[in-house]
């Protein structure tokens, strides 16, 4: 139960029940009262509704899932990029992301392995037959959380440019197919690792939500370090053009 001057002992989240695009969402940080971001939750949701969670330390991803006959067949996974976390304060705002993510060659196993296995208890949960399953989770070193899901294609160019660029798989041509009732074979689906890519964006003052952000761009380059420089230079240029 969470009266007037709730104060938290650690880190969480606010936001409200309905709405996209990081709307309405604020961090409180340990030490500091609910209320305010409660209140403000409430103006982003018809009927007032909130959910407070407990903030997890962990590398952030997003996932990208093909659904066939209540299996998944494949995933994608992208490291979102929340370094601007202090400056937005209290918002959350990404600002893109990596693909592969960054202890993809140290934790494979591990956290593809776990991902798969609670991602698929989503798509039963849901009685989710044939689609796609976009997915926010949080790797702690140990384990997967799921943020949430949802039944729809991601935005900022994930699924149709950061996938198909940097494992070759026509991700957006097989969620078409599934949708009109075409198999996806196994066979189909060989990711082979082409190139890294990193995606960023123009950040305006004062910025609250993903849909404040300003121009993006993709890069992309042999190492991870080599495709964000690319990416940081691209958005630079951009803030001196339009100054």
């Amino acid at each position: 139960n969470l009266g007037d001057n709730t104060k938290v002992s650690s880190t969480h989240v606010v936001k409200p029940v309905s709405n996209r695009g990081s709307r309405g969402v604020m961090r409180v940080l340990a030490g500091e009262y609910l209320d305010a971001a409660i209140s403000y939750a409430e103006q982003y949701d018809p009927r007032k509704h909130t959910i407070v969670e407990q903030w997890i330390d962990g590398v952030q991803l997003s996932s990208e899932s093909l659904v066939q006959d209540g299996k998944i067949i494949y995933t994608a996974f992208s490291e979102r990029n929340y370094s601007r976390l202090e400056e937005t304060h209290p918002f959350i705002i990404e600002d893109g992301g990596d693909m592969p993510p960054s202890i993809l060659c140290v934790h494979e196993n591990d956290y593809i392995t776990k991902a798969g296995t609670e991602l698929q208890k989503c798509v039963t949960a849901m009685g989710l037959r044939t689609g796609v399953l976009k997915g926010d989770i949080v790797w702690d070193g140990n384990n997967i959380w799921i943020i949430e899901v949802a039944c729809r294609l991601s935005g900022g160019l994930f699924c149709s440019d950061q996938i198909p660029e940097t494992w070759g798989v026509d991700f957006v041509g097989m969620a078409v197919r599934l949708a009109l009732g075409e198999r996806v074979y196994n066979g189909e689906i060989k990711p082979y690792f082409r190139r890294h890519t990193a995606q960023r964006f123009v950040f305006p003052p004062g910025i609250s939500s993903h849909t404040e952000r300003g121009p993006g761009v993709i890069h992309y380059g042999s190492t991870r370090e080599e495709a964000r420089q690319r990416a940081y230079t691209a958005i630079n240029q951009i803030e001196e053009a339009t100054k």
